[in-house]
């Protein structure tokens, strides 16, 4: 009885047979994904001393935040499919590894050109965890001379900038207010009830007309407060001699 004969592939033809799999599958890979470039903002108080992503080579990387400005510019990878950019925190284990465990995540718009990601710690006690919302932070979007506010409150609010009425949903920014000629801006924000405004923030801001200004707001210090806080972010001109 003859024996069936086994294909014989030569090294070389194994060699190259080997790479074009390798090959297909990265680019495979790679068609799952986009870059994406970003800066963050965290709002104080809280730890943000060891949040970590992935970088686009697929390196963790530090988030070094400042205090008083944006972040540097940082690029990474997303999923097509979801838009999903992860944020973590290294974990030793009961073996003594570190290992990573993810603390927040935040869909990145895929028709933005200059997304800001603003942190907010939200742990609960040794569990720690962070809500992180994106806004467009393009200079066509957000120009110089210009004025924007966004909602973390936790819940819808209403009110005025300069004059101009706002209503703006908890998690969203604003459209973009040109700052007046003599660079003071009134800003009177409040929540409603069925019967009633309640005046949570009044203000006015003196604002350089060179920078361009973002008015976050917070919830308030203490549980039953009305009064919520503001933290401002200024980003000068850089083409002015300020």
């Amino acid at each position: 009885m003859k024996s069936k004969m086994r294909p014989h592939i030569q090294p070389r033809n194994f060699a190259c047979l080997i790479l074009f799999i390798c090959t297909a599958g990265y680019s495979y890979a790679q068609e799952q994904y986009r870059n994406v470039e970003f800066k963050a903002f965290n709002l104080r108080p809280g730890n943000f001393s060891d949040i970590l992503f992935y970088d686009a080579n697929g390196q963790k990387t530090n988030l070094e935040f400042k205090k008083k400005s944006r972040t540097d510019l940082q690029q990474s990878l997303v999923n097509i499919e979801n838009g999903l950019l992860g944020f973590y925190i290294p974990i030793r284990n009961a073996e003594g590894e570190t290992q990573t465990h993810p603390v927040a995540r935040v869909w990145m718009n895929p028709e933005w050109k200059s997304p800001l990601l603003i942190f907010l710690d939200t742990s609960i006690g040794k569990l720690r965890k962070y809500s992180v919302i994106a806004i467009e932070d393009s200079v066509q979007n957000f120009e110089i001379g210009t004025i924007k506010i966004v909602n973390l409150t936790g819940t819808e609010i209403v009110g005025s900038i300069d004059g101009n009425i706002i209503k703006l949903a908890n998690a969203t920014a604003s459209e973009s207010y040109i700052l007046p000629n003599n660079e003071r801006i009134e800003v009177a924000i409040a929540t409603q009830t069925v019967s009633r405004n309640h005046l949570l923030y009044k203000n006015t801001l003196g604002l350089n007309r060179n920078t361009r200004s973002l008015l976050i707001f917070r919830p308030p210090k203490r549980s039953g407060s009305v009064k919520i806080q503001g933290q401002l972010l200024i980003e000068y001109d850089p083409d002015s001699e300020e």
